[in-house]
């Protein structure tokens, strides 16, 4: 009996023990970015300067890390599988870059979901796949997704994952950086989930503008939908900062912008702006709003 009791109480020793040096490790080696990060965009054949286009088209795709097929079975979907079979995973690669070699006539694509090496589909690098089928184009990859190992499901872990998102586009970037959304959990599950984020690229146009284009990869799986509210609430702050840049650059622009809205809202209802509730008519509580855009947040930067 004793010596029963003694191989359990050294299995269970053992387990605690492992259980803690797992977690000990992974807190460790945690990837944790910073709220702003400069991004490196790989090579491109494309000078530095201004952008002549007036028209421009977009494509945002999640790929899914081309393991999310109809034949896939998702434990996050209610289902037991984390990865699909190599068969299945190479063919939705190559269907994935054949999409994109026959539409190369898109100026940016906007992708999410892009392994670059990761257990769930066995560690193909799907980043440099993706960047060889436009060699042409500018690529920006921010890693949202960076963990040494994912023991769920416990019947077949998904392992070790570094993913991301990636801009691709036919323009050469003045400008590109990595916004970090909040944390998605508390410790210690937030140690396996992703780090959410979006990718913010600034490309010059010849009018002495800047075209903004961002890639956003928001949360979906959470139980507290606030979080959701949180994440907007930076990308808004972020878009809100380049449109009174604008403001400040062209106070010509600011008042035709008044006057397009003074034309066309509605004068008797009631408008809601930053949580403030205006008793003034709608269009007199935007262009109140726009004023205070324009001459008390852009000051500093006029």
């Amino acid at each position: 009996m004793k010596k029963v009791l003694k191989i359990i109480g050294i299995t269970l020793l053992t387990t605690l023990l492992l259980f803690i040096g797992f977690t000990t490790f992974i807190t460790f080696t945690d990837y944790k970015p910073l709220p702003v990060e400069v991004l490196k965009p790989f090579d491109s054949s494309h000078p530095e300067k201004p952008v002549s286009d007036t028209t421009f088209t977009i494509m945002t795709w999640n790929v899914g890390y081309a393991g999310l097929g109809d034949e896939m079975d998702f434990f996050y979907d209610g289902g037991e599988n984390v990865r699909t079979s190599w068969e299945a995973t190479t063919s939705h690669l190559r269907n994935i870059r054949r999409f994109l070699h026959d539409n190369d006539s898109i100026d940016f694509w906007l992708i999410q979901e892009v392994d670059a090496q990761a257990h769930r589909t066995y560690n193909l690098n799907e980043l440099d796949s993706l960047k060889q089928d436009l060699p042409e184009f500018e690529s920006t990859f921010a890693t949202n997704y960076l963990v040494p190992f994912v023991p769920v499901p416990v019947t077949e872990p998904m392992g070790a994952v570094h993913a991301g998102m990636m801009t691709l586009s036919r323009f050469r970037a003045t400008e590109s950086i990595r916004y970090a959304y909040p944390l998605i959990a508390s410790w210690p599950e937030r140690l396996f989930l992703l780090d959410r984020c979006f990718i913010f690229n600034r490309y010059p146009l010849l009018n002495g503008h800047d075209l903004c284009v961002i890639n956003t990869h928001n949360s979906a799986y959470v139980v507290d939908s606030m979080l959701r509210v949180e994440e907007l609430q930076i990308l808004r702050k972020v878009m809100l900062l380049e449109y009174q840049k604008i403001l400040c650059l062209n106070p010509i622009y600011s008042f035709i912008i008044f006057i397009f809205i003074f034309l066309l809202l509605p004068s008797k209802k009631k408008a809601t702006f930053n949580s403030l509730s205006w008793s003034l008519s709608t269009r007199w509580g935007v262009i109140l709003h726009l004023f205070l855009l324009r001459f008390k947040k852009c000051r500093r930067k006029c």
